[in-house]
């Protein structure tokens, strides 16, 4: 009987990395045959929850004529293709993971460091490096040097581009600072004051009790207090518009519409993370996500990211606590940029 090949709840895929070792073991070897690799990578290798019929789907995708990443010889043997100087004779294979690009910053014919850079930068731009200011003089992308000039103005560079997950405990433990009293001593004057400020907003805008706070725009801010990629999964639910650093929801809807929205939720049966997955926009993630379908691609998405079983449960706790709540209006609330 044929299995299913969805990706099973907890089963991360990992495709990415998976098209990776298929290259790699075919550079390797000089060629290798379909079920060698799916013996090694698949059978029996790290890459378990991949089975057959999906293992065999992806083969076949890198093997298109259109992506002319593996040809397959007379005997059945897959080679590279004719992509493969492009992409696996680049020292760049090697790391699995995506790595931006490092320039070194010249300043007066002095190196003064690397720069992992993951926007663009031009002439005139100024920026912050090694603690100061800076006025972009020349980029070369070739040599991989920026040379600048002291500056009075800038802007701090930008180190990756939103941050990663963050766990369900990682988040718990936010909310714990924030209801508690100790201040850890770690803390210099500053973050005192900041944690300090933040705990009075947090209780004069009561979000002790309730998750949910109204503004002045008609925008409403949910607090579902859940790691990263269950609350990616709360907010594609049709009302729920867009994640705020990773734990706050910005909802296009008055309170009672929210409300109406959870205990609608609440009452229905988990939704499918493959379904959502598809309506991401931005899939490719991870270096070799490139190389596949969009419908792999939501696959490994919905393996890797997206957790729907919590949802009603999450929505229950979060209708109740919001109806306890008498609304009004509270003033307009400004995240942080």
């Amino acid at each position: 009987m044929r299995r299913n090949h969805r990706p099973k709840h907890g089963h991360t895929l990992h495709l990415s990395t998976l098209v990776h070792q298929v290259l790699s073991i075919i550079a390797g070897r000089g060629g290798a045959t379909a079920s060698t690799l799916l013996d090694i990578l698949c059978a029996h290798g790290p890459f378990q929850a991949v089975d057959r019929p999906l293992s065999v789907r992806i083969l076949r995708y890198l093997g298109d004529p259109d992506r002319q990443l593996l040809e397959q010889a007379p005997d059945g043997v897959l080679l590279l293709g004719e992509q493969r100087e492009r992409v696996v004779a680049h020292f760049r294979f090697f790391a699995v993971f995506q790595t931006p690009d490092e320039f070194r910053v010249i300043a007066e014919g002095r190196t003064l460091g690397p720069l992992p850079v993951t926007f663009m930068l031009m002439e005139d731009m100024a920026i912050i490096f090694a603690g100061q200011r800076w006025r972009v003089l020349e980029v070369d992308d070739r040599a991989r040097t920026i040379t600048v000039t002291p500056e009075h103005r800038g802007i701090p560079p930008i180190f990756g581009e939103s941050g990663g997950e963050l766990h369900a405990r990682v988040v718990q433990t936010m909310l714990d600072i924030y209801q508690g009293l100790d201040m850890p001593r770690y803390l210099d004057e500053t973050a005192r004051t900041l944690l300090r400020e933040g705990r009075e907003e947090f209780t004069r805008l009561d979000l002790v009790r309730s998750p949910l706070l109204p503004l002045e725009t008609g925008i409403a801010l949910l607090f579902p207090w859940c790691d990263t990629v269950t609350t990616e999964a709360l907010k594609d639910q049709g009302l729920l518009a867009t994640a705020s650093h990773r734990i706050v929801v910005a909802v296009e809807a008055n309170p009672g519409q929210v409300l109406q929205a959870l205990k609608a939720l609440a009452h229905k049966p988990p939704p499918s993370a493959l379904d959502l997955a598809h309506h991401v926009d931005e899939r490719e993630r991870e270096k070799f996500h490139r190389y596949l379908s969009h419908d792999l691609l939501a696959m490994d998405m919905a393996s890797a990211r997206i957790r729907t079983d919590d949802i009603p449960r999450l929505a229950l706790s979060l209708w109740e606590r919001g109806r306890s709540r008498t609304w009004s209006r509270l003033g307009t609330v400004r995240l942080p940029a």
